[in-house]
């Protein structure tokens, strides 16, 4: 690559380093880490390919003020749980959020498919969910108590057991990302697929709204939890497949230390929903409509609010420090 091309191609992330250098209360250990290992990236380029050039100049002038910047604030405070779930988080979030809509799209278009297969071939629910699920499920509604499988257990039990499944297929579904994301495409596509599957169920029973307004209880976290897992393991696969300038190995760990994060993020979030799942679901019966409504879309809206729209605070502060 022709210098003047390597320096259009890396000028503005060279400037918005300098100026997060000089506002660096803004960032986090973490973030200024990450900058540096692309900033050095830059450098040995740079030395290798143009040794006498300014450019070389310039980024080891840069280098040494992030090297200062980094170990004059690796000291952890104690409020880094707090800043993590307030500020690190949230900035990833805003950083990596395209992930999350491509996550999107797949699950939703799974969704769909399980709806239309089930609309075009009946037969399709016990081929996704079982012989056992749907025979028990017929006799629940028989029984006027559609949604009985969630009282199939003691709440305490049932909460535990959930959490625990989910984390960890959340954990799997990131992980596998690593081997170009096929693999979570594949978990996001099959857990579409059973959710259109189990929605069409009832819904051509006339139990649609039964099951919307109870599932979702839960499942409004749940499933829109599985949706940014999925784009995080999106995220890791894209990091493996497209490291761009950087080395595959120091691109991986970025992008491995950054999906990490929303992982983690996300964790509390996945908590809740096996909790209302154990303790809240099963008194659906109890529950009028509106009630139900508003858990649905205030657990909607608090998981919204906190990925998507609470993000945009810092990319405002960041507009205003340029």
């Amino acid at each position: 690559m022709k210098e003047p091309r390597f320096i259009r191609r890396n000028k503005d992330k060279w400037e918005e380093f300098e100026r997060s250098l000089t506002s660096q209360h803004d960032l986090t250990p973490d973030r200024l880490s990450d900058l540096y290992l692309q900033l050095m990236d830059d450098l040995s380029y740079a030395r290798t390919h143009y040794p006498k050039s300014k450019v070389v100049r310039y980024l080891n002038q840069l280098a040494v003020r992030a090297h200062r910047t980094i170990y004059g604030t690796r000291r952890e405070s104690s409020r880094r749980l707090i800043t993590f779930f307030t500020q690190e988080v949230p900035r990833t979030f805003l950083a990596y959020r395209r992930y999350m809509l491509w996550s999107a799209l797949v699950f939703s278009g799974a969704i769909l498919i399980g709806i239309l297969s089930t609309l075009l071939e009946p037969e399709f629910t016990r081929t996704i969910l079982g012989d056992a699920y749907v025979n028990m499920t017929i006799e629940n509604i028989e029984k006027g108590d559609p949604m009985a499988v969630y009282k199939s257990m003691e709440s305490g039990e049932m909460f535990r057991l959930i959490a625990i499944n989910n984390i960890r297929v959340a954990i799997l579904m990131y992980v596998v990302g690593i081997f170009a994301g096929v693999p979570t495409i594949l978990l996001l596509l099959t857990n579409g697929v059973m959710v259109g599957t189990f929605m069409q169920y009832f819904v051509a029973r006339g139990l649609g709204w039964t099951a919307f307004s109870t599932v979702f209880l839960h499942g409004a976290l749940e499933l829109t939890a599985i949706v940014i897992v999925g784009g995080c393991g999106l995220l890791l696969g894209s990091c493996a497949l497209f490291p761009g300038t950087f080395s595959r190995a120091h691109a991986l760990v970025g992008g491995a230390r950054d999906s990490l994060k929303l992982v983690l993020g996300i964790i509390p979030f996945i908590v809740l929903a096996a909790l209302i799942e154990g303790y809240v679901t099963r008194m659906y019966q109890h529950l009028s409509g509106g009630v139900r409504l508003a858990i649905i879309l205030g657990s909607l809206a608090a998981l919204i609010w906190y990925c998507f729209i609470y993000p945009l605070k810092f990319k405002t502060h960041a507009a205003r420090t340029v």
